[in-house]
């Protein structure tokens, strides 16, 4: 925090104990005491991909892990393969063998259901990581 933060901080204070202003109405980028919301990783969530190489859906609940291995909260998932419109694909794309599918397009969709964590309802962002 800089200096004439602190100052802003005392002067709005005081101003408030004197009744002069009415701090309500001061903008978000001139009130000292107000900061914008951050993200916070509380762990993650892997998938298995796997049936996706058979153009079957996947449907689970994940544990969300911290970075001590500890289960922080749980996160429903559903993954589903999908035309280039993100339209559910039918029975009829079903394959018996990945290799099928090389050099084919393939499009899937990635929904979260819900997520808790501790009992309450977050926002959620996630990162597509591939490994090798």
């Amino acid at each position: 925090m800089k200096w004439r933060d602190t100052c802003g901080m005392q002067d709005m204070y005081q101003s408030w104990l004197d009744g002069d202003h009415d701090i309500s109405t001061i903008p978000k980028e001139e009130d000292p005491f107000w900061e914008p919301v951050e993200d916070a990783l509380i762990g993650t969530a892997n998938i298995f991909l796997q049936s996706l190489g058979y153009v079957l859906d996947f449907e689970d609940s994940l544990t969300i892990t911290d970075l001590k291995g500890n289960d922080e909260g749980v996160l429903n998932v559903n993954v589903s393969p999908c035309s280039e419109k993100g339209r559910p694909l039918g029975e009829e794309h079903y394959v018996d063998e990945p290799q099928e599918l090389l050099g084919l397009p393939y499009h899937f969709k990635v929904c979260a259901v819900t997520n808790t964590y501790t009992g309450k309802l977050y926002h959620y962002r996630y990162k597509q990581m591939v490994s090798g």
